[in-house]
Order: C-alpha cells, then structure tokens, then sequence
C-alpha cells in the first residue's frame, strides 16, 4: 500500500489488516511501497491456504481469490472473471475479542 494511505488508516508495516471486497474478506499482513499509487492496493496473486482461515495468511499468505466471483462479473466473451481491479476497503485487523470500528480506504 501507498505509505500515505497506511498513515490515513492507522497501519504499520507489518501490521494485519483485513481487505473486504463485495464478494469476500481476507486477512493479510501490510506492507508500504512508495511506487504504489494512492487509493491502489497492490497484492500477489496465487498465495494462500484453500480454507481462507484468517490463521493462516502469515504462514500460507492470503488468496485473492476469496475477493472475487466466478459467477458474477465474467466476460462475455471467454467467461473470464475478474481478476484485478477489485474494488476493496482495507482496515486494520482489530485484535481478537475487540470491537471492529475505524475508517477504510
């Protein structure tokens, strides 16, 4: 994530954050790069443990996977989904038993 959008929100390098998009939610750990534009979550693809447990993103990494449909948004032409450009809101992971509040991106 841009350094500034962290800053906005409250995150830390290294920090866990949960990333929801209209189709599902993980949970990963921030990292801040300059080059990334503000507003634009940059993330790998192909990481993560199949079950989408919130345990197991620091050992298996997080799946984007979980932040789309394959039945909603497909291309007409080859019945593609979306695989980048996914709208999402980033927050910092609250910790366990504490109540959710604060701003998102």
């Amino acid at each position: 994530m841009n350094p500034h959008d962290m800053a906005r929100l409250g995150i830390s390098e290294g920090d866990s954050v949960d990333i929801n998009s209209a189709s599902g939610r993980i949970s990963a750990i921030a990292a801040s790069d300059a080059a990334v534009r503000t507003g634009v979550v940059s993330m790998s693809h192909n990481w993560g443990h199949l079950g989408n447990d919130p345990a197991d993103y620091q050992q298996y990494g997080a799946s984007t996977n979980f932040l789309t449909r394959a039945d909603v948004g497909c291309e007409s032409i080859n019945a593609m989904p979306r695989m980048s450009a996914i709208p999402v809101n980033v927050s910092l992971r609250p910790a366990a038993g504490a109540a959710v509040s604060g701003p998102e991106v």
